[in-house]
């Protein structure tokens, strides 16, 4: 039988600001997956493990999962990594079953 999931996966995060200058971040798509900190650059930094490890359980396979830049956009300037930069709205990462 085929495996119902696939091989790859867009996973569209949301991120809001907290009143107290703290993130939250959630995705409708991935049964609970929600956080929330004080310190916004935590909050960034946990998306992509977390999905890891949420949709590894959801799929029963290994799954990685990082930011889906946009194009032209260097590595080193993804969301999040600027502090310059707004943390705010939707942002795309890429699932994929591990080799």
């Amino acid at each position: 039988m085929p495996n119902p999931y696939p091989r790859f996966a867009k996973i569209v995060v949301t991120f809001e600001p907290r009143e107290d200058g703290g993130l939250r971040a959630y995705c409708d798509s991935v049964p609970g997956f929600v956080l929330s900190h004080r310190d916004p650059s935590l909050v960034v930094k946990d998306v992509a493990p977390v999905l890891e490890r949420m949709l590894s359980e959801i799929w029963g396979r290994e799954v990685h999962a990082e930011p889906l830049p946009e194009l032209g956009e260097l590595p080193e300037a993804q969301f999040g990594d600027d502090p310059e930069r707004p943390v705010e709205g939707h942002r795309d990462y890429l699932a994929h079953v591990a080799a």
